[in-house]
């Protein structure tokens, strides 16, 4: 039971960082939309890594037990290793990686908020109907088939978006947060 609290901390360690990182990018005051999906994305990476190759804490857990001896804490049996291994570290990544991915399951449509990003927009008055045109179709193909917005009316209104903050040397400088706000 000793090998096993010890073993579960050291997996936290490893595990906790990352997912710490992907709280703390929505508890900023201003979250930016067009970052969600690699935030999201390489923190599952990372636990699936995980899965794959334990972290540094976790790999160094049997050099540290040694040192543990002093507080009654045994070297595990081969077998308690691999028991832990397989039925508690596998198993809370995957099961981790799958709450990840349930958590954000509209993941890429935090993609098309880029559609509010000035980088890139140029005053070419002929680029204004297709600039952000992918990130549109992501929108209104969502929101679309909910009926909630009109495709056609959306791209009239990108147009007139990205004229508006072309000529507007102010809002070209804008970031995406507050463009939408």
């Amino acid at each position: 039971k000793k090998y096993k609290f010890v073993a579960a901390l050291y997996m936290l360690s490893d595990v906790l960082p990352p997912l710490a990182n992907l709280s703390r990018a929505f508890q900023r005051k201003e979250v930016d939309f067009t970052v969600v999906k690699p935030l999201v994305q390489g923190t599952k990476a990372t636990i699936d890594a995980l899965l794959m190759t334990p972290g540094e804490h976790f790999q160094s857990l049997s050099t540290v037990l040694p040192e543990l001896r002093q507080f009654g804490i045994g070297q595990p049996s081969d077998y308690e290793v691999q028991d832990f291994k397989r039925n508690v570290y596998e198993k809370y990544l995957i099961v981790l990686s799958c709450h990840i991915t349930g958590r954000f399951p509209d993941v890429a449509l935090f993609e098309g908020f880029g559609i509010f990003d000035p980088v890139g927009l140029t005053s070419d008055i002929t680029t204004h109907a297709t600039h952000g045109a992918d990130m549109l179709r992501i929108l209104t193909d969502h929101y679309g088939q909910h009926g909630i917005i009109d495709t056609e009316e959306c791209q009239v209104e990108l147009k007139t978006f990205n004229s508006v903050v072309a000529s507007n040397a102010e809002l070209k400088e804008m970031s995406v947060h507050q463009l939408m706000s």
